[in-house]
């Protein structure tokens, strides 16, 4: 047997850090001007916005919205029963502007408000029940809606919705406009969505002049792009510690990145978690295919809906340049703030924590996290690529199970999330485990390597190092052989990927050091004595 085929391996050995991953089709920021008015200057964005309790804020957020130098876009404002005067301040801003479309809901959390407009811009909310519609007009879902409706007549572009069914709510010569039209349970709003591409704003922040320009130019040709932001501190002392996320995720540079690179970064830094609300624009296409959607009534709903969108992607643009801003305040639903108020959904569960509402946020924390894996898990084993489906739920489920571990704390439990977290258990300790150094010394690069060394340190002679790697491909080859039969035979008993093991990081810098790469050198060398002759006398040197 010919040491050619006795050495050949699989072992990947185009190994990576953090450092030197990929960054390919680096945009040059002088072709923009020339190649937005060739080709940009037409695609349209949706942009959602969902307001709740943001008055002092909310004209400086559409004012950014509204004076940027692309102008081809809509702006969804989707009010979720606010108790200040954040509706009003939107639909007088949409009596002035056509291209602005106010909607309103029953709180019922910010993710719920953005998958308004998702839905809308997408044309999937639709009237299914004549009867529960009609009902749904007189019903007390609507509260003051009714009355705030009343006081802007003839307005067109004010919609409410009932939780299941978007009703336009301008007031003419009928209740609403085209209503019978509406009844029929098969119509929708728009068929097809007629939206190139998605940017979330938060009501409270705002972004800087020729964002979109920007966002259209660099998110050419990939599923959605990754920018930079700058925080204000609005009232609050500057934290100079406070890291974003490019700083959190170790990313220095900018370009095009693989979904793969992405989730390595992921697993290097430990992360091990994507949030994505306003970190720059979303191919609206790929939304709308795959029914993304915020997972509604939770807290944090922007963690799933972040690692769901890696999960459909293949190709994201990171931008190092920061157009959004980011608002510090100590009244947002950040985590920056110290005391949390519940917004009127929660009063029901508030009420068993005696009116804590920072304990009832942390009890709302635990339940995003048990959320967010369950969902993570349904989406996995659904998904049509299996190996990307199990990669997102290897990667990320086991970071929200350690943080659903939380509940055992809690002495209340009013949603029962025990014993949700306790179904997530197998899945708490997959990155627990150790093994990935033991499995790096077992590859055959590794083995081969050491012998490599014992012939340049002179340990052993060329005949020896010539016998002992023979059979150490032999029974490597035999050995793995062996394997692949056990675990067709056991597929429960496939070990876990390097990167899932707890000692993930030392198997990496393993295989980095100089045994490893010289294993990784002899098995990609080309058999032939003369090479062979070659690659010893350079070991020797």
């Amino acid at each position: 047997m010919g040491m050619n085929n006795l050495c050949k391996n699989k072992e990947n050995h185009n190994l990576k850090d953090i450092s030197n991953i990929s960054y390919k089709e680096t945009k040059d920021p002088k072709d923009m001007e020339r190649t937005y008015i060739t080709t940009l200057q037409t695609k349209s964005i949706a942009v959602i916005v969902p307001i709740y309790n943001v008055a002092p804020y909310l004209k400086q957020c559409i004012e950014s919205i509204l004076s940027q130098s692309h102008i081809n876009f809509k702006l969804f404002l989707c009010d979720d029963e606010s108790s200040d005067e954040s509706l009003q301040i939107a639909l007088e801003y949409a009596q002035k502007d056509t291209r602005i479309f106010v909607f309103s809901q029953k709180n019922a959390g910010q993710g719920s408000a953005r998958n308004i407009g998702i839905l809308t811009a997408g044309g999937r909310l639709n009237f299914q029940n004549k009867e529960e519609l009609k009902q749904n007009l007189e019903a007390k879902t609507f509260g003051n809606l009714k009355d705030e409706m009343k006081t802007f007549k003839g307005f067109k572009s004010y919609f409410c919705y009932t939780g299941k069914k978007l009703i336009q709510a301008f007031i003419c010569q009928k209740a609403i406009k085209d209503f019978e039209s509406l009844l029929n349970p098969d119509t929708q709003i728009q068929d097809t969505p007629n939206f190139d591409y998605l940017c979330f704003i938060d009501s409270d922040d705002f972004i800087k002049p020729n964002t979109f320009k920007n966002y259209l130019y660099y998110i050419q040709g990939v599923d959605f792009l990754y920018s930079g932001f700058e925080y204000f501190f609005d009232g609050v002392e500057k934290d100079e510690n406070l890291r974003t996320h490019f700083q959190n995720y170790r990313i220095t540079k900018e370009g095009v990145i693989s979904d793969k690179d992405f989730i390595f970064i992921n697993i290097y830094t430990g992360i091990r978690s994507f949030c994505f609300v306003c970190q720059g624009m979303i191919n609206h296409s790929l939304v709308y295919k795959n029914k993304l959607l915020y997972p509604s009534d939770i807290y944090a709903e922007d963690l799933l809906f972040g690692v769901l969108l890696v999960g459909i992607s293949s190709r994201i643009y990171v931008l190092q340049k920061a157009f959004y801003v980011y608002r510090i305040r100590t009244s947002s639903s950040c985590a920056y703030q110290s005391q949390y108020k519940a917004p009127p959904r929660f009063n029901n569960i508030l009420e068993s924590f005696n009116g804590d509402c920072n304990l009832l946020k942390e009890y709302l924390r635990v339940q995003s996290s048990i959320v967010t894996a369950q969902k993570i898990l349904a989406w996995a084993n659904n998904y049509k690529d299996r190996e990307k489906a199990n990669s997102i739920k290897r990667v990320f489920v086991p970071t929200y199970c350690k943080r659903a571990k939380l509940i055992l704390n809690f002495s209340i439990d009013p949603l029962n999330l025990k014993k949700q977290f306790y179904a997530l258990k197998p899945y708490l300790n997959a990155t627990e485990k150790t093994g990935a150094i033991k499995r790096v010394k077992n590859q055959l690069s590794y083995k081969i390597g050491l012998k490599l060394m014992d012939y340049a340190n002179n340990h052993i002679g060329i005949k020896t190092l010539i016998l002992k790697i023979a059979l150490i491909a032999t029974i490597h080859k035999i050995k793995l052989g062996f394997s692949k039969l056990y675990f067709i035979a056991n597929p429960k008993r496939k070990p876990l990927a390097l990167e899932d093991y707890k000692d993930f990081k030392e198997a990496f810098e393993l295989k980095n050091q100089e045994v490893y790469q010289l294993g990784c050198k002899f098995l990609q060398m080309r058999f032939t004595l003369r090479g062979f002759k070659h690659f010893l006398l350079e070991l020797r040197r």
